[in-house]
């Protein structure tokens, strides 16, 4: 991409995620459901005996939970991957969101290895989930990596998973009140 157009779009983005981040810190007390974020890979298939149950509880509550991951959520996929790791649309998750999937919607190239496994210009891929967290007002992202950290919109936490900073955040987001202290 163009240095010049990449500078511009970058620009606009901020200031989308700027006035996103206003409104969604405005409405934040008036909406009791809470959204939150969970990466698939590296997050629910290395931890789902322990999240699943919490997932189904959510859920139960009426809050939402967005599963999001690089691969497509083909029939395929949802049989294999998410019935291995026992989620299942509507009782441990409510919506779901591929990178891959997003960038092909939106006209950026996508291109797959070897292996099978989707890839795209760094800058592309890393801000997906940003922009898919800033579209759905995400109130919290757990992730295993801090890569796309840089990447959320202000009214979204992004937290690298581990079992003790899942309960702590999400106990905040679903009953407490949002202390913002950095990110």
């Amino acid at each position: 991409m163009d240095p010049c157009k990449k500078y511009a779009l970058n620009q606009y983005r901020k200031l989308i995620a700027q006035v996103a981040g206003l409104q969604k810190e405005l409405s934040y007390q008036k909406n009791p459901i809470k959204k939150i974020g969970m990466d698939l890979h590296g997050v629910l298939d290395k931890d789902s005996a322990f999240l699943c149950p919490l997932l189904r509880k959510v859920v139960e509550e009426g809050h939402e939970v967005h599963l999001m991951t690089g691969s497509v959520f083909s029939e395929e996929f949802k049989e294999s991957i998410l019935a291995k790791y026992d989620l299942r649309e509507g009782d441990t998750y409510t919506h779901t969101f591929s990178i891959t999937q997003h960038l092909m919607d939106t006209g950026i190239p996508v291109s797959w290895d070897a292996r099978g496994y989707p890839f795209a210009e760094a800058l592309n891929w890393n801000m997906a989930k940003g922009e898919y967290a800033l579209l759905q007002g995400i109130d919290v992202l757990f992730d295993d990596s801090p890569t796309y950290c840089r990447y959320m919109p202000e009214s979204c936490w992004y937290v690298t998973y581990s079992k003790e900073t899942f309960n702590t955040y999400l106990e905040q987001v679903l009953y407490g009140t949002r202390i913002r202290i950095g990110r």
